[in-house]
């Protein structure tokens, strides 16, 4: 570098000789020579190439100066350029000599004097095709400052980076770090579990373009969060022989634009590597153009350009190049157990999972598995149990950016539940169905003959207070999932399209949360649909098409509740695969309810549950509310809980409800009502 600088400064001295005074050589006597020739020049040029061709193959930091040079591609502008801006690095003085050649001259060089030092006898209206090309050429390795006019007076600088590369470092900038990372290819990695075909496939194809043609491919990867695309990524470059860099999209303001992309093109070169664009969100006009520039930018490196993204974003419309694409598609409940056992065996060592179950119920992407896994690996139990780990994956999965949906705390487990045995039973159904949703679609090759329709979807229909919430906590503890009640206040919205926009919102948390989805109340929107009589009527209809839809294509798990079950449409009732239908408590079951709130902790006098259950046709929710009433009153008179105290609070619930208290209505306990 010092050899190139130090050519550099001839050439200023050649330029300089006609134009200034002796004095003016002696002034900057440490970097002119008044005595140097165009013969003597030219010799020290012809030595220096001599010296480059003849470099060793072990040193870097000579081979990579040579192969800067080279991709000056015998430009001498640009090659002066780079000589002058190496001068500058090494003693920023040199720009009082600059200031010289152009009065209006700030620091840095400029082509303007580059031009002039390479051609000390030529007008720089005879160089304008090579100065476009030095600076085509330029942007790609110096760092630079626009000028207000002309493109020939910005200001180049040799840069740390720059510098730091040529003594053999690959040290990325401060500023490039934080939005910037490189992939070498000859890094080992995992084996990908899942996608060694696709994998495989893309990098042929790719690598077939880039051997036959002149374009550049673009290797678009979408999917979800965390469901693997800098991975998969990554292997397509190990297949190819290049070193990948991150960047990360989001880094581009309005103001910024073309910074970021000459930086880019600049770590492209010095890494050489392949560009991977990520974190591009939302899809736009603006993105589109940006990554048309870039691909533009890159094109003089024929390497491919790797796009990661959702599946929101299209480019194959706005891009000339050809296009490799791979979607990594949500995993099938096979595929997430092949991911949670192969994590498990590679972090969690002697302890246990059980990947069979996860996979059903924790069918997220491969990112949220390792991290999960990870997380399980510092834990001290060597059987991890499943509520603890349930836990730890809605921890890792919640990111709290949906309000329209709220945690619900399961607190009620199989035994608080006092229902028919028909009842019971379709409960059951509904927990086999997710429980062993693996064995029978996967196992058993039936979900090719259900592509859509793996909902598990039920209605609990029935008066209050007769266990349909109740019902829906004991299926989540049962399951472990976490469950999730929706706000229909939030989410009906009166004006066209906020309903289904929310709607798809809430289905979307769901399915990469795998949560229990609970509509309450759902008759409010779920009802029946009106024959059309104006735009509201059908914009309401419309709402209700949409949900049917959505429901049928999601693949988890949606409980819907209502109080009238006359209220729901029918074409609605066709999508639901189980229904349960509570009724009022019969006698024996309302005993049931009686004798289990009554905990070993509490003072009882005496209490006749079969007159209780017998006389009370009252419901679940009811008995406990007037259980917890008398329960407050014993206490408050520091008595045992006696009967006195629970027809008292029956007086009550009815006075609630306006209900005219007869003695006839509490049978041979009626004189206990009237007690003071």
């Amino acid at each position: 570098m010092k050899k190139q600088a130090g050519i550099g400064a001839l050439k200023l001295s050649l330029f300089l000789q006609p134009r200034i005074t002796e004095d003016g050589f002696l002034e900057y006597s440490r970097f002119l020579d008044s005595t140097i020739t165009i013969e003597r020049l030219t010799t020290i040029i012809q030595k220096n190439k001599l010296d480059y061709a003849n470099i060793e193959n072990d040193n870097i930091p000579g081979q990579r100066l040579k192969q800067l040079l080279e991709f000056c591609n015998g430009n001498q502008t640009a090659i002066t350029c780079l000589e002058l801006a190496f001068l500058e690095y090494m003693d920023s003085s040199v720009n009082d000599i600059f200031h010289i050649i152009s009065p209006n001259q700030k620091k840095g060089v400029t082509l303007e004097i580059a031009v002039h030092a390479a051609y000390p006898d030529k007008e720089i209206l005879n160089c304008t095709d090579e100065l476009w090309e030095a600076y085509q050429i330029l942007t790609l390795i110096l760092e630079y400052e626009e000028a207000d006019d002309d493109f020939i007076h910005h200001h180049f600088h040799a840069d740390t980076r720059l510098i730091s590369y040529l003594n053999g470092e690959d040290h990325l900038s401060f500023t490039c770090q934080k939005y910037m990372e490189c992939f070498l290819h000859g890094k080992e990695l995992p084996r990908s579990i899942l996608y060694e075909k696709e994998i495989e496939q893309i990098s042929l194809d790719a690598s077939t373009l880039l051997d036959t043609t002149d374009d550049n491919p673009i290797i678009h990867i979408t999917g979800k969060a965390s469901c693997g695309k800098k991975f998969t990524a990554k292997h397509i470059a190990k297949k190819m022989n290049v070193n990948l860099l991150f960047f990360d999209f989001s880094a581009f303001t309005d103001s910024n634009e073309t910074l970021w992309i000459n930086r880019l093109a600049r770590e492209v070169y010095l890494s050489k590597a392949a560009l991977c664009l990520y974190q591009i969100s939302p899809p736009n006009e603006r993105v589109h153009l940006i990554v048309k520039k870039i691909a533009q930018k890159l094109a003089c490196f024929h390497r491919p350009l790797f796009v990661l993204s959702d599946e929101t974003l299209k480019i194959v419309p706005f891009l000339d190049n050809m296009i490799c694409e791979f979607e990594i598609k949500k995993l099938t409940p096979l595929q997430s157990f092949k991911i949670w056992n192969e994590f498990s065996t590679l972090y969690l060592a002697d302890k246990k999972i059980n990947s069979s179950e996860l996979s059903v119920k924790m069918n997220i992407p491969i990112g949220y598995i390792e991290k999960i896994v990870k997380i399980l690996s510092y834990s001290r139990e060597e059987t991890l149990d499943e509520g603890s780990i349930s836990k730890i994956c809605y921890r890792v999965l919640d990111d709290g950016r949906y309000t329209d949906i709220k945690p619900v705390s399961a607190e009620y487990t199989w035994d608080d539940l006092k229902l028919r045995s028909q009842e019971k039973n379709i409960l059951l159904d509904i927990f086999h169905q997710v429980k062993y949703k693996l064995k029978v679609f996967e196992e058993f090759g039936l979900s090719r003959h259900y592509p859509y329709g793996k909902c598990v979807s039920a209605l609990f229909s029935g008066p209050p207070g007769t266990g349909k919430t109740m019902a829906v906590h004991v299926l989540s503890n049962m399951l472990k999932l976490e469950l999730y009640k929706v706000d229909l206040s939030k989410v009906i919205d009166k004006y066209i399209g906020e309903t289904e926009k929310r709607l798809e919102e809430i289905f979307m948390k769901a399915e990469q949360s795998n949560m229990i989805l609970f509509f309450d109340e759902a008759d409010a929107i779920f009802g029946k649909r009106n024959e059309v009589t104006d735009s509201k009527d059908r914009y309401a209809n419309t709402q209700v098409s949409y949900i049917l839809q959505r429901i049928e294509e999601f693949d988890g798990i949606v409980i819907l509740a209502t109080n009238y079950r006359s209220n729901i449409d029918a074409a609605f009732m066709r999508r639901i695969r189980y229904e349960i239908k509570f009724t009022m408590p019969s006698a024996e079951i309302r005993r049931e309810i009686w004798e289990s709130l009554f905990l070993p902790e509490i003072p009882v006098h005496f209490i006749d549950f079969e007159y209780l259950a017998e006389q009370f046709e009252f419901s679940g929710a009811l008995i406990k509310n007037v259980f917890l009433n008398a329960v407050f009153k014993a206490v408050s008179e520091n008595k045992p809980l006696d009967m006195t105290h629970i027809l008292q609070s029956i007086v009550n619930e009815y006075e609630k409800m306006g209900k005219m208290i007869v003695s006839e209505d509490f049978g041979s306990y009626s004189h206990l009502i009237w007690r003071s």
